[in-house]
């Protein structure tokens, strides 16, 4: 699924609670790693800033525009990450749901550290209150 930020903090909001008493690094595994490849004529527009933003993670990459881009960007994340490259890059569907997975752990993180969460924290009721709080304000 492409998805832009707000449909991310749309899922986060909508299932977070989902998954009290399992821990953030777990939820964030089942969230982001479901592929629909159903894409979104908005999230397809954001794409190209959303690679264009990534690009100052990995220095070394010269990032282009559009589709190339979004190849660069999981290249560069997939080595950097899993040290090798998974994803069928020949493939549209798949390099959009890793631009997906990309996008939505990004986002994840982002509100994790803005709520002094680590990954392997238990996501309480609390916790998950707080998170969905940052998640309807940004």
């Amino acid at each position: 699924m492409l998805q832009n930020k707000n449909e991310v903090l749309d899922v986060i909001i909508d299932n977070l609670e989902d998954y009290i008493g399992s821990d953030f690094e777990t939820y964030e595994d089942e969230t982001f790693n479901q592929a629909s490849n159903i894409y979104t004529r908005e999230a397809a527009l954001d794409l190209d800033k959303f690679v264009k933003d990534d690009a100052t993670d990995y220095e070394d990459t010269t990032l282009d525009s559009g589709a190339f881009a979004a190849i660069q960007l999981v290249q560069a994340y997939e080595q950097d990450n899993f040290g090798e490259i998974n994803t069928d890059l020949t493939d549209p569907c798949k390099v959009a749901d890793m631009i997906d997975y990309i996008r939505g752990t990004r986002v994840f993180e982002e509100l994790l550290s803005e709520a002094d969460f680590e990954f392997d924290d238990e996501i309480t009721e609390e916790n998950a209150k707080k998170v969905i709080k940052l998640a309807k304000e940004a």
